[in-house]
């Protein structure tokens, strides 16, 4: 018998119809949200090209700033036309990997100002991260600075070949956004985008550890805090839908 490789819908869910009453007022809320964030992010990068004292610091907290709009705007956009969503929400996820990038180079800059003049990471850049380690029992052989940059600049990398996937397991109807099994789209892009981020996250974590002192005097802590509360409410927006068809 030949196998099915269609894609399995649980009992009793309907298509979803983007007209009527439930879904304008859905609009109608997600527009004035979008709307507030555009404001409060405008103003807060407003405030920091104002005194734009510090550019290669300000310019990273800019990037992470405009992060809460661009996610507001795409799930307006998904909104509004619920067909689009699965094609347009992995730029979420994408700019979450640009700002993930950016809180690095934010660190590298809290404590390597000096060699980073230049504006390009060599290997002065990576010694005077190493000499700035403050806890000589993580001290490592390996040129810890630059495999912990590896390690963060790969999740746009991940995220782009997650998106690649994606989008071509769509096209030809492979992905299957309700199951996990192997031999659909969204398995291999799950595995892609969670190894992504969770190998990006430690290695970011990590390296705090090795300058707890002089992170905490720049509030480091707060920075990836805030931002990773900001990435996990969409992610638990994400599961609460996703688990009621994974589970069926």
């Amino acid at each position: 018998m030949a196998q099915d490789h269609s894609c399995p819908v649980p009992e009793g869910v309907k298509q979803l119809d983007i007209e009527g009453s439930s879904h304008d007022v859905l609009f109608i809320i997600s527009a004035i949200s979008t709307v507030i964030t555009l404001i409060s992010s405008t103003a807060l990068i407003t405030l920091h090209l104002l005194r734009y004292t510090a550019p290669k610091e300000q310019r990273q907290i800019v990037w992470i700033v405009f992060a809460p709009f661009v996610f507001a705007l795409i799930s307006l956009a998904e909104i509004y036309n619920y067909s689009i969503a699965r094609y347009i929400d992995p730029i979420s996820a994408f700019y979450e990997a640009i700002c993930i990038c950016a809180l690095f180079l934010l660190y590298v800059q809290f404590v390597a100002p000096a060699a980073t003049v230049k504006g390009t990471f060599g290997e002065d850049v990576f010694d005077a991260m190493k000499a700035r380690q403050e806890n000589e029992a993580n001290n490592s052989k390996g040129n810890w600075p630059r495999i912990t940059w590896i390690a963060v600049f790969q999740y746009p990398i991940a995220m782009t070949l997650a998106i690649v996937i994606l989008e071509s397991t769509e096209a030809v109807g492979t992905y299957c956004e309700s199951s996990l099994k192997p031999r659909y789209g969204h398995f291999w892009t799950s595995v892609i985008q969670s190894l992504g981020v969770t190998v990006a996250i430690f290695s970011i974590v990590r390296f705090y550890s090795r300058m707890k002192v002089l992170m905490k005097a720049r509030r480091g802590l707060a920075k990836i805090t805030s931002f990773k509360l900001m990435v996990a409410v969409r992610f638990v927006q994400t599961v609460s839908i996703d688990i009621p068809f994974l589970l069926a």
